[in-house]
C-alpha cells in the first residue's frame, strides 16, 4: 500500500459545520445531506469572513475538497436550504412533494448580529462582552432583577442592604439599573396614539402599537429558529401513488400552496398568526384591562412555536377597553367592538400592505427575501371569535348556522366575509331610507 493511501486511511475526516469526526468521505457526505443546517454554517461562515457564496471558504481540509459537491442536491442560491426542497424525498417516512415556485433571496441584508454590531456601544462590548455589566454574575443579578416582579422601591431596598454593598455593583440604584438595561440593543420600538370616541368616556383612550412587520422581521432574524423555520410550501404522502395525503404543519396545507400559486415567483410566502383576548393589565393599582395582541409566524414548526420559553410569539398591541359615560349595557357593548375593530385596522395597516404588495425581509442568516404576509390563523376564545365575526353570541362565528341549528347533522355553509359585507351594506341602506323617508 502506498504512503498516500496510508496516510488517508489515518486521517479523520471532520464535518466542517459541526466538526463532527468520521471515518470515511461516504460518511461525511451522507451526515451534510442529511443534516442541511451543517452546510448553512458553512455557507454563513465563509459570507461573514468576505468568502463566494459560490466557492465556501471554511472547508480547509484537502480530502473535504476533492468531495462531489453537486451530489449534495443543494441549491446555493437559497439563503438555508428547506428540509423539504428536492422532489420525491423522505421526511418522517412519507413521501415530499414540494412546491414548484421555489422561493430565493436577493442578496445579503441584516443579520442579527449584523444588527447587534452596528449598535452606539458595540466597540464596548468588544473589549467587555457583558457592557454595561462589569462581569457575568452581575448580569445574572440585573437579569433576574429586571424580570423579577419586584417594584423600583423594593429593588432600591434590596440593593441597600449590607450584603449586597460588599459585592461592589456598578449600579447602585433602580434607576440606574433601569438605565443601564435602556441603552442595550432594542427591538420593535412603541407607538402611542390617542383614540378620540363619539361617545364620551370615562378616561381617555390610548392605543398602544408596534408595527407587525417590524415585529415579524425580528421574529425572522431570531437565530434561535433557523433551523425550525420552513420556507417553502409542501405536501406529505404516505405512499408513492400520492393517494393518501398528510397534514402536519401549515405549509403542507391546501391554504398555504395555494396562496403559494398566487404570489409572483421566487416569492416567500410568510402565514402569520395573531392573538387576543380581555387581559387584566393591573391588579392592584386600579385594576386596568386591556386586549393584548400576539403576532407570530405559521413558517416555524409547530413544536417549536407553541414553546413558550422560544418567544415565538410577539406583543404588537395594547387595544383600549373603554368606560362609556351614561350608556345602556348592549348599546356599550356594541360601542366598545366597534372600537375593538377600529384600533385592529390601525395595528394591523402595515401587515395589509405587505401581504398585498410584498416587502423584502432579511432571514435568520441574512438574506433579503421577498415576502408576502396573509393572515394563516386567529387564536381565540368563543367570545372574541364572535365579537371578531361581527355575530351575536348564540351564532356560530364560523358557519351561518344560528343556535337553532347546533344540533343538526349537515355542515351549513361557511361565514364568510363577503357575507358579512353584504348584511352591512343591507343594513346601511336601510338606514339610508329610513333617514329619506322621515
Amino acid at each position: 500500500m502506498s504512503t498516500l493511501s496510508t496516510s488517508l486511511l489515518k486521517e479523520k475526516h471532520h464535518c466542517p459545520g459541526c466538526g463532527k469526526v468520521w471515518p470515511t468521505f461516504t460518511q461525511v457526505l451522507q451526515h451534510r445531506k442529511n443534516k442541511p443546517a451543517c452546510l448553512d454554517a458553512v455557507l454563513y461562515s465563509g459570507i461573514a469572513e468576505g468568502g463566494d457564496v459560490d466557492t465556501p471558504n471554511p472547508i480547509e481540509s484537502p480530502t473535504l475538497q476533492a468531495m462531489d459537491t453537486e451530489n449534495m442536491e443543494v441549491d446555493l442560491n437559497l439563503s438555508f436550504p428547506s428540509p423539504f426542497q428536492d422532489t420525491n424525498t423522505h421526511h418522517d417516512g412519507y413521501i415530499v412533494e414540494p412546491h414548484p415556485n421555489v422561493p430565493l433571496n436577493y442578496g445579503l441584508g441584516q443579520s442579527f448580529m449584523d444588527i447587534f454590531d452596528s449598535d452606539q456601544h458595540s466597540s464596548e462590548r468588544d473589549q467587555h462582552p457583558f457592557y454595561p455589566w462589569a462581569s457575568h454574575s452581575e448580569w445574572e443579578l440585573a437579569t433576574f432583577l429586571l424580570k423579577s416582579n419586584l417594584s423600583m422601591a423594593a429593588i432600591d431596598t434590596f440593593l441597600k442592604l449590607t450584603m449586597v454593598k460588599t459585592l461592589h455593583l456598578s449600579f447602585n440604584t433602580a434607576k440606574d439599573l433601569r438605565n443601564r438595561a435602556e441603552i442595550l440593543p432594542s427591538g420593535p420600538e412603541w407607538f402611542c396614539k390617542e383614540i378620540v370616541p363619539k361617545i364620551p368616556t370615562s378616561l381617555p383612550l390610548s392605543l398602544y402599537y408596534r408595527n407587525p412587520v417590524e415585529c415579524l422581521q425580528a421574529l425572522l432574524r431570531n437565530p434561535l429558529i433557523k433551523d425550525h423555520f420552513h420556507f417553502q410550501p409542501f405536501r406529505l404522502f404516505e405512499q408513492a401513488k400520492s393517494t393518501m395525503q398528510v397534514y402536519t404543519e401549515w405549509l403542507s396545507g391546501e391554504s398555504a400552496w395555494e396562496m403559494q400559486n398566487k404570489i409572483p415567483d421566487g416569492a416567500t410566502l410568510l402565514g402569520t398568526i395573531l392573538s387576543s383576548d380581555k387581559t387584566n393589565v393591573t391588579s392592584m393599582t386600579g385594576g386596568r384591562v386591556a386586549h393584548p395582541v400576539l403576532l407570530s409566524c405559521a413558517n416555524i414548526s409547530k413544536e417549536f412555536r407553541n414553546k413558550a420559553s422560544n418567544h415565538a410569539f410577539m406583543l404588537i398591541a395594547l387595544l383600549p377597553i373603554p368606560s362609556y359615560i351614561n350608556q345602556k349595557r348592549q348599546i356599550a357593548s356594541l360601542l366598545e367592538n366597534r372600537l375593538f375593530h377600529e384600533c385592529l385596522d390601525i395595528v394591523l395597516e402595515p401587515l395589509k400592505v405587505a401581504a398585498t404588495m410584498g416587502v423584502m425581509l432579511s432571514d435568520p442568516l441574512g438574506y433579503q427575501r421577498k415576502c408576502y404576509t396573509p393572515l394563516a390563523s386567529y387564536i381565540v376564545d368563543t367570545p372574541e371569535s364572535a365579537l371578531i365575526a361581527g355575530v351575536g353570541g348564540k351564532t356560530s362565528s364560523v358557519t351561518m348556522a344560528t343556535f337553532t341549528n347546533f344540533g343538526d347533522n349537515f355542515r351549513h355553509p361557511p361565514r364568510l366575509a363577503s357575507v358579512t359585507l353584504t348584511k352591512l351594506q343591507e343594513i346601511e341602506d336601510a338606514i339610508l331610507d329610513g333617514l329619506a323617508t322621515v
